[in-house]
């Protein structure tokens, strides 16, 4: 009988995680399973986070694979959707529209990237969502979006740029039809991205553009919906257009720039 790591492993590998994820998710259950003992309980939960967790962002992903075990093991997860540690807004970096303006004209020079980063910035999409599109997905201006929670797919219509920036690199895209699901976007190596590859692009285009940490290709998506809520898109049609299964979602990324409310204001009062 496999122990809970394997069984996670196991889960993992058939959910098609990368081996990089696979591993830090069962080195944390490992050393889960020795702290508590074997014993999956709510306590050993509290008191595993509470030596391991310094930052929110950290305890909310230690959380996320301590719950990947105890639903590999059939065990109850025992806490609260309530109970996740919330992140604060300075650990939510988000994306402008003059930032996501440069990190596009930055990364013209590589067709690969240029075309990853057009997507993102013209859907939103995450970046395991990206990792699953599949060459018949394309068929422009749609794109089909496989979403990452969850089976649903939703078609996404892209605009002219983007559709150009994704054109241009199937051109030069590389041809492996070993790999499974003809993914539509190929490494130079004529590997399948992943989203360790998309972490190392998002880092490298970071520190080119002088960035702070923390500018993970997961601001791209917050700067996508907030840019979609200045633009007079309501809430509920965030969240339709995202795939969230929740209304409460797009307060989560929308960033609401203090000054710039302030000044929103006064042109509303100016003619009384």
């Amino acid at each position: 009988m496999l122990d809970p790591v394997d069984r996670l492993r196991l889960r993992l590998t058939s959910q098609g995680y990368p081996p990089a994820t696979i591993y830090r998710y069962t080195q944390i259950a490992d050393q889960f399973f020795r702290f508590s003992g074997g014993q999956l309980t709510r306590s050993n939960v509290e008191a595993f986070l509470a030596l391991k967790g310094k930052s929110g962002t950290y305890k909310r992903w230690l959380m996320y694979v301590l719950k990947a075990l105890f639903t590999a093991t059939e065990t109850a997860w025992p806490l609260t959707r309530r109970e996740v540690p919330r992140l604060s807004q300075a650990s939510r970096p988000f994306l402008t529209v003059q930032m996501m303006q440069d990190l596009l004209k930055l990364s013209e020079e590589n067709l690969l990237d240029h075309a990853l980063l057009r997507i993102a910035v013209s859907t939103g999409m995450r970046r395991k969502e990206l990792t699953r599109i599949r060459l018949g997905d394309y068929n422009p201006p749609v794109l089909l979006c496989r979403l990452a929670k969850g089976e649903d797919i939703k078609p996404r219509t892209l605009p002219l740029k983007t559709c150009a920036a994704v054109d241009k690199y199937l051109v030069s895209r590389p041809l492996n039809l070993l790999i499974p699901l003809n993914p539509l976007f190929l490494t130079p190596r004529g590997q399948a991205i992943t989203t360790e590859y998309l972490n190392a692009m998002a880092k490298k285009y970071q520190k080119a553009l002088g960035w702070p940490s923390g500018m993970a290709l997961h601001a791209v998506r917050r700067g996508f919906v907030t840019m979609m809520y200045e633009n007079g898109f309501r809430e509920r049609e965030l969240q339709e257009l995202m795939g969230w299964k929740t209304p409460t979602m797009p307060a989560v990324y929308i960033r609401l720039v203090p000054g710039q409310l302030d000044e929103k204001a006064k042109k509303v009062v100016e003619g009384f």
